[in-house]
């Protein structure tokens, strides 16, 4: 039997930034090691190193993206999951004739979709998309669906427990691969002569990020860059961080790096206002033309208090658990049919899911079928 084939349409250019591909890089992983077939379609080739030696993957411009995915999915594809702004309800039209199934990534954008699943973290609910999307459309809403990587995950346990009462040593500065609102500089010049000595900052951006030579040339003995870095450990090694509300803000959260959080774009309202309303981040608001005070408070706040810190990453890490790739894989594979005309569905055991389970391990019937006929206790 030939292997289930999943291709992704992903944004990733110097101007849309890497946050794309590294949330859809997280679910190509989980599809990998269950033994499917992954191909990605991708408009440039800026975040290359981002591709393990075993993805496969090739470039589009956006007028042949569609002959490409023709030529993959010859004889059809299983999952087609598209993750770029540019592309349209039209084209996910176009690719039902080889696509079995359609998902698609949004932030709240505003777009109609012709597509069978739509996955928003930052959406508050399904209604948010009762007027984007079909009624036969699946939404799955919320923070339990932010993708974050396997290589950044690896990071979790140690740096959440490593952060407990520990003191602010490294600000992480972090506005995405590639910065293309110029926010960095801004927040560099900022800060360094505001905050104590012995607090160093890092800076991280990709090879194609902006003012890159300009904060370059700024490194001392405080400030260090990093290049095209491991954001797991960048992020771990950190103890506050600001930056924008992108997927970036999510695997910070991920491994409960409080800090402060920027609205760069209006995409990242959702964003923001999530981290924000759950205690896991400081408002920093829009870049208007006093934003850079306000950014220097809030560290100064944060930095001087253990307790809010202390907070914040309960409050992240609870919030980004790290298991939406799983949560996504079980709702893309649909419901079945029982022979006696139930349709079933899986879905992925939660935490509140415990006291129903354990009534559930009482009843006769199940002790019936279950190795070991008593019944478990507390």
């Amino acid at each position: 039997m030939n292997e289930p084939l999943i291709v992704f349409v992903c944004a990733g250019t110097p101007a849309t930034g890497a946050g794309h591909l590294s949330r859809c890089l997280a679910l190509a992983e989980i599809y990998r090691k269950g033994g499917c077939r992954v191909e990605f379609v991708v408009p440039d080739d800026a975040f290359a190193h981002l591709f393990a030696a075993d993805n496969a993957w090739r470039v589009a411009a956006p007028d042949e993206t569609i002959s490409v995915l023709r030529t993959i999915a010859s004889q059809g594809c299983d999952l087609l999951i598209i993750d770029d702004y540019a592309r349209d309800e039209a084209f996910e039209s176009d690719c039902r004739d080889f696509a079995r199934r359609v998902v698609a990534f949004d932030d709240q954008t505003g777009r109609p979709h012709s597509c069978d699943i739509i996955i928003d973290a930052a959406a508050p609910n399904a209604a948010s998309y009762g007027n984007f999307v079909g009624g036969h459309a699946v939404v799955l809403a919320g923070p339990k669906y932010a993708l974050i990587r396997p290589d950044i995950l690896k990071h979790r346990n140690s740096a959440i427990e490593a952060r407990r009462d520990r003191a602010v040593r490294n600000i992480l500065i972090s506005f995405g691969a590639t910065d293309p609102w110029g926010l960095t500089l801004r927040i560099l010049d900022a800060v360094v002569g505001k905050l104590p000595e012995e607090c160093k900052i890092t800076v991280a951006l990709s090879s194609h990020g902006r003012d890159l030579e300009t904060i370059r040339s700024r490194q001392s003995r405080r400030i260090h860059l990093l290049v095209d870095a491991d954001m797991g450990a960048a992020i771990a090694a950190s103890d506050l961080a600001v930056g924008a509300a992108s997927v970036g803000a999510f695997e910070r959260a991920a491994l409960g790096l409080p800090g402060v959080v920027v609205t760069a774009a209006d995409n990242q309202r959702g964003v923001a206002r999530l981290l924000v309303d759950a205690g896991a981040s400081l408002d920093g608001g829009k870049p208007d033309p006093g934003f850079e005070s306000r950014i220097v408070r809030q560290l100064e706040i944060l930095a001087a208090d253990v307790s809010l810190r202390n907070a914040m990453t309960m409050a992240s890490a609870s919030l980004i658990d790290g298991r939406a790739a799983s949560r996504i894989q079980i709702a893309c594979a649909g419901s079945t049919q029982t022979s006696a005309g139930a349709k079933v569905r899986l879905r992925a055991a939660e935490f509140e899911d415990a006291a129903w389970l354990f009534d559930l391990q009482q009843e006769p019937t199940t002790r019936r079928f279950a190795r070991k006929p008593t019944p478990p206790t507390i």
